[in-house]
């Protein structure tokens, strides 16, 4: 499946993996991982990753919560992520445009970060869907 040129955010958030799968086609790979401080701690939850790498998905309690999308060189302003993803245009939470910017319940979603590599450049969209 080719990488999208858009990731409409809100047909992923809280899906299940075969709606997700539908959308990004079969995970490249499954993990499982015990993040802190929510239900996968006691019991492992499946991460699973898409498009070699582009989406990570950790599935919690079932369904899709935390999104990580990597390969974002061309997003370069927060306007451009919010487009991407399919979101409203919102003055963001915190913007330190050589760090992060961060929105928080936007569109039904508790949080959507982006982040900067050290050189200021974009390299990662973190969705939070429900779980903080």
């Amino acid at each position: 499946m080719n990488t999208l040129t858009h990731f409409p955010v809100k047909d992923v958030a809280a899906k299940l993996p075969a709606a997700v799968k539908a959308l990004l086609g079969k995970p490249s790979a499954i993990e499982l991982v015990r993040p802190s401080s929510t239900p996968c701690k006691e019991q492992a939850c499946e991460k699973m990753i898409y498009q070699g790498g582009k989406y990570e998905i950790v599935f919690i309690n079932g369904v899709a919560d935390w999104i990580t999308i990597s390969q974002v060189a061309a997003y370069t302003t927060p306007n451009a992520v919010l487009e991407y993803l399919g979101l409203p245009e919102q003055v963001p939470a915190f913007n330190n445009p050589q760090q992060v910017v961060w929105w928080r319940d936007i569109a039904g979603l508790h949080e959507v970060n982006f982040f900067y590599d050290i050189a200021g450049r974009p390299a990662y969209i973190y969705v939070k869907c429900i779980t903080k």
